[in-house]
């Protein structure tokens, strides 16, 4: 006899009817707008009736508080390394771009609406400060990279202290220094830079007094930022949500390669002030960054491939 499935629990199948409504609404929101977007026709394009909308979430702004939810869980609570190479560009997928477009206009929406109320203004604040959270988990991710890149030994920084130790500068004599400073110390006659008197009227031995350009050790990873994690987290997502900002109103001032190049002279500018930005990414919409687009469209391509599997059900 052929042992049937245990049936799915109520808890089970009522987090599938949430499940169902919020993918039904991310694609109404992003389609119609927050204003446009009707709870019928979201109940109906997920399989159910608008009582089911109702009996999950006390109305439209809730459930687009939900979707909110899950757009972070997708996209961002995973985190990253801005070091690492940009994932692969997903702007030839209209669909999906026209998906990430269309809910972030609806979001510009959502937020007018909600900050004339003090409630959900709460509400968004509290997302907004996970999201700077999770930003910040990518400069402590980031951060620790570089720290793990800069400690690997290299051929090249071998021979740079080879050079070091034996060449000019280094402890002991420099060729043809040793009887020219035995000279100097007979007839007290010192060369400028030489043991005895400087310019900067330190003692023969000491470091002087010379004023230290701030460029110097620009890069080499041990100056301390004086920002936070937290700080420096909340810098990238003015970053990102601004660019963003920016392409939804049409401007091409800024793009992906642009973006990249501001996310890491935030977290390092010495290391990123001389370089030039990268050329990949020229052209492309920074309307968020590469990441989280890419995440977002296998969220909803993972989605979609379930309901085609079970034949457009829920």
């Amino acid at each position: 006899m052929t042992d049937l499935p245990d049936p799915i629990s109520r808890r089970d199948r009522q987090r599938q009817t949430r499940e169902a409504i919020v993918f039904a609404a991310r694609a109404a929101f992003a389609e119609d707008g927050y204003h446009g977007a009707r709870l019928d026709q979201i109940a109906r394009a997920a399989g159910f009736s608008k009582g089911a909308v109702y009996s999950n979430f006390a109305g439209k702004a809730e459930l687009f508080l939900a979707v909110l939810d899950k757009n972070i869980e997708d996209s961002m609570t995973r985190g990253w390394n801005a070091y690492d190479q940009a994932p692969v560009d997903i702007s030839g997928n209209d669909e999906i771009a026209a998906a990430i477009k269309g809910f972030a206009l609806a979001s510009l929406e959502f937020i007018a609406v909600a900050a004339r109320d003090e409630h959900l203004s709460e509400q968004v604040a509290q997302r907004l400060d996970q999201v700077v959270g999770l930003y910040a988990a990518v400069v402590e991710s980031s951060r620790h990279a570089s720290a793990d890149q800069a400690a690997e030994p290299s051929d090249a920084g071998a021979g740079e202290a080879e050079v070091t130790k034996t060449g000019a500068g280094a402890s002991g004599t420099r060729p043809g220094t040793e009887e020219t400073e035995a000279t100097e110390a007979r007839t007290g006659e010192a060369r400028p830079g030489a043991g005895g008197a400087r310019p900067d009227g330190a003692r023969p031995g000491e470091a002087g007094t010379r004023p230290r350009d701030p460029a110097e050790g620009a890069g080499s990873g041990k100056t301390e930022d004086p920002l936070t994690s937290e700080q420096l987290g909340a810098l990238l997502a003015a970053l990102d949500q601004g660019a963003a900002v920016l392409s939804l109103a049409g401007s091409t001032a800024l793009d992906q390669s642009l973006l990249q190049a501001g996310i890491l002279r935030l977290l390092e500018p010495g290391r990123a002030a001389g370089a030039e930005p990268a050329s990949d990414g020229e052209g492309e919409t920074a309307l968020h960054h590469r990441v989280i687009r890419e995440r977002v469209a296998q969220a909803l391509a993972v989605r979609a491939a379930g309901e085609e599997e079970r034949g457009g059900r829920p």
